[in-house]
């Protein structure tokens, strides 16, 4: 996952749309393979949801900025109540 972000970032500099597909893949790729109950599933969850956003961002496809959307309900269903990232 952290190739992802590091993607994220360099599309953030450069610009460049390829770079953001290439962390939105990988990014997705590392959800599917984590367990719902691992510690760090929500935050990749996360993670997705954010370049997904951006990528909206850029291009203003709404199919991206719904998904990042269900994303994020997803992420905070996963989390526990008392977990400070619901805070």
């Amino acid at each position: 996952m952290h190739y992802a972000v590091l993607k994220t970032k360099e599309f953030q500099r450069w610009g460049r749309i390829q770079d953001l597909e290439e962390a939105i893949k990988k990014g997705k790729h590392a959800v599917a393979a984590t367990k719902e109950d691992d510690d760090v599933y929500a935050g990749r969850l996360n993670n997705v949801g954010i370049m997904l956003e951006c990528r909206y961002e850029r291009t203003g496809k709404m199919e991206d900025l719904e998904e990042a959307i269900s994303i994020a309900r997803q992420a905070v269903k996963v989390t526990p109540e008392d977990h400070p990232d619901l805070a």
